[in-house]
């Protein structure tokens, strides 16, 4: 038989879930050592090298600050440990009030990387 649970109650629990998530000083994390694979085109960008997934997503790869033109536009499959790091509008002023170049939100970004070409 199906129990229906309190809006209330769903809503304490998310609300437990998200302040799990948030450091004192504000910056989110998700850092429990994860491991994951993850297939996407290989793509350069300002913050380093890249994976944009079918879906849209994109991971940073720690340690690789471009890919060779080779590589560029093909697929790859990449493990890694995933970290995520949160940025807010606050940590992209300075002290004046002018804002540093970046971008707001989640940032996922994979470690200790094992990448190889997948079959395009």
């Amino acid at each position: 038989m199906l129990r229906l649970v309190p809006r209330d109650v769903i809503s304490l629990l998310l609300l437990i879930l998200v302040c799990g998530c948030v450091t004192k000083s504000g910056e989110k994390t998700n850092n429990m050592d994860t491991t994951i694979t993850v297939s996407g085109l290989a793509q350069n960008g300002k913050g380093g090298a890249l994976l944009l997934t079918l879906d849209s997503l994109i991971y940073y790869i720690e340690g690789v600050d471009f890919w060779n033109a080779e590589v560029v536009g093909k697929k790859i499959q990449a493990t890694g440990i995933l970290r995520i790091e949160t940025v807010t509008e606050g940590e992209l002023k300075n002290e004046l009030g002018e804002y540093s170049q970046g971008v707001v939100g989640d940032r996922r970004i994979l470690t200790e990387v094992k990448w190889e070409r997948g079959k395009d």
